[in-house]
């Protein structure tokens, strides 16, 4: 946590509508403190510096690249414990296993009221100790 009294978020993709009407639903958290990156590269070089106690990876990043990000992360002993959460679930049963495997805690479906998505998220953080 950067911020004592803020939960560290940060998203991970392209931003568009989507993201960003997402993005503004999570910032308007007043215990998280948000920030976004567009890709990977960017991520994982401010997960290093920010130490965020959650990411959460949107859909346009390829779930390959996102298995291989999460694999990295939980190597790493600053950032092992972040709370790892797709912005979507993977589409079938094979990948949610893989996904689970390489250390992601779980998905968002954005088909679900804010109100969950938050709940979601805090609850991922609670698990840890976080929030």
């Amino acid at each position: 946590m950067m911020d004592s009294n803020k939960v560290t978020i940060l998203i991970v993709g392209q931003r568009d509508e989507s993201q960003s009407d997402l993005t503004d639903i999570i910032a308007r958290e007043e215990t998280f403190e948000v920030h976004q990156v567009n890709n990977w590269q960017e991520g994982l070089s401010l997960s290093n510096n920010i130490k965020p106690d959650a990411i959460l990876c949107d859909e346009s990043i390829p779930l390959s690249d996102v298995l291989n990000a999460c694999k990295r992360l939980r190597d790493n002993p600053g950032v092992m414990s972040t709370a790892f959460v797709l912005l979507a679930p993977p589409d079938s049963i094979e990948e949610k296993e893989k996904s689970l495997e390489a250390g992601i805690d779980g998905w968002i479906d954005r088909s679900e009221p804010p109100s969950l998505m938050i709940r979601k998220i805090k609850s991922w953080l609670r698990a840890r100790n976080l929030y």
